[in-house]
């Protein structure tokens, strides 16, 4: 797992994997991963591209 606390840290890791054609999916919560969210995480990587 990464911990990323500063915008600027995010920018340029989010930049890089643009850059290699990868796709970022956000999955905001409040601390607590529900079932709701695991269902995002599963479309999302399910959905990825496979470039």
């Amino acid at each position: 797992m990464k911990i990323i606390e500063k915008v600027a840290e995010m920018q340029e890791w989010a930049l890089e994997r643009k850059r290699k054609g990868r796709r970022l999916g956000l999955v905001p919560t409040m601390g607590y991963l529900h079932a709701g969210h695991l269902t995002v995480i599963c479309w999302a990587r399910d959905n990825q591209s496979q470039d």
